[in-house]
């Protein structure tokens, strides 16, 4: 009853300190500036303008009518299909849009933690504190741009779900939906690929071409032209100079320590060696623990996976740690589950404590360089990494490839 009280008080104060941070952020003089972009490509979708989405003349107009002038250079680069999200926001006046779509984002966040309740039967007190510290500041950061992240990991706790139920199609539709992050899905799919479980690829190709479909209905081929391009012109290691040492991401860490040091194109051949040296970790752990999804080493293996391609998107700012809640929970509750609160769980769990000093330092005192924060997250994989042979299980599902 102790443990339940408590954490009653720590969830109210949370809700109450998040809607506070929102009503005040509101109040600002500028604009959410993710939610901004989102909501101008939903205006431009209302206003029959879609196939000038990402023309970015077009963008700055509708950006210049609907909040005055416009000066600061921002590019929406998300795919097509996730327009029809703002294309319905638009029909809301700003504020009751930025208040709804949070709202929403809330109720999502509970229905991905409800469906993880299963999994986190051993947590504590200590527990709850410790996924609060690692996943405040990008959730705080999440809400208060307007970011879509809780859809992101929604779409991997439900790949997870069904994962445990052995049912990899409707997993690989899971991931399938979330695309719209295609940045850290397709390193995903990549490792499924490699580990041959090809009733996930399925499903992720089969949700992927629909999704393709009504990204072609929506803006056409014009539109999908322009979009292809833009990704190819933002897609070299010179791209986002200002944004690039405040990803937590393997890009933002390799550029922070080298660049001006060695060429871009250097640069982005570094980048790709150390993201495909990360990527074989979880193949490597995957091939010698099998894959037996009763067991729980094969938790702490798909929570590898999703740390590592978190760690390998090549485009992600402070929200996007907010994934790392799938891992953070699952290895939370194998702590609570083998050891007793003390030195011994301490050490596991460090690193999830550590993630919202350091994060608040970076962003506040080191101009947003929030690259440092890569070693943490990869202090992080480490820690899981070394559970897993002590969580081996494999009895009954030794084989990888799919039936």
């Amino acid at each position: 009853m102790r443990e339940r009280i408590t954490f009653a008080f720590l969830a109210g104060s949370a809700v109450a300190l998040l809607i506070f941070a929102l009503l005040v952020h509101l109040k600002d003089t500028e604009l959410p500036p993710d939610l901004r972009a989102f909501y101008t490509v939903g205006t431009m979708m209302q206003r029959h303008l879609r196939y000038d989405v990402y023309t970015e003349s077009a963008q700055q107009a509708i950006k210049r009518s609907l909040s005055g002038p416009w000066t600061e250079r921002e590019y929406y680069t998300h795919p097509p299909f996730e327009n029809l999200i703002y294309w319905g926001l638009s029909y809301l006046p700003f504020g009751m849009a930025y208040i709804s779509w949070d709202l929403l984002n809330l109720i999502l966040l509970t229905w991905a933690l409800y469906l993880l309740k299963p999994f986190a039967s051993h947590f504590d007190t200590a527990s709850r504190i410790t996924l609060l510290c690692a996943v405040l500041c990008p959730l705080i950061s999440t809400l208060r741009e307007g970011q879509n992240l809780v859809l992101l990991l929604l779409a991997c706790v439900g790949a997870f779900v069904y994962l445990k139920q052995r049912r990899e199609f409707a997993a690989g539709c899971c991931l399938g939906a979330g695309l719209f992050r295609f940045q850290f899905v397709l390193p995903v799919l990549l490792v499924f690929m490699v580990l041959k479980r090809w009733r996930i690829v399925l499903g992720t190709a089969v949700v992927g071409t629909g999704l393709g479909l009504i990204s072609l209905a929506l803006v056409g081929w014009t539109g999908i032209r322009h979009y292809v391009g833009l990704l190819l012109s933002l897609s070299g290691s010179t791209a986002f100079p200002d944004l690039v040492p405040a990803m937590p991401n393997v890009r933002g860490f390799v550029n922070v320590l080298l660049g001006g040091r060695i060429g871009p194109r250097y640069l982005t051949i570094v980048e790709v060696a150390v993201s495909l040296a990360l990527l074989s970790w979880p193949i490597l752990k995957w091939s010698r623990h099998g894959w037996n999804s009763d067991s729980k080493a094969f938790d702490l293996l798909f929570s590898l996976t999703v740390v590592v391609c978190a760690m390998v998107s090549h485009h992600s700012l402070i929200n996007a740690p907010l994934v790392l809640t799938l891992p953070a929970l699952l290895l939370l509750d194998r702590a609570a589950e083998a050891y007793p609160p003390g030195l011994r769980r301490w050490r596991l769990t460090a690193s999830l404590i550590l993630m919202l000093p350091i994060t608040i330092f970076l962003n506040v005192e080191v101009r947003n360089k929030l690259a440092f924060l890569f070693p943490v997250i990869l202090w992080f994989a480490f820690t899981i990494s070394g559970e897993i042979p002590k969580s081996s299980g494999k009895a009954g599902g030794g084989e990888l490839g799919s039936a």
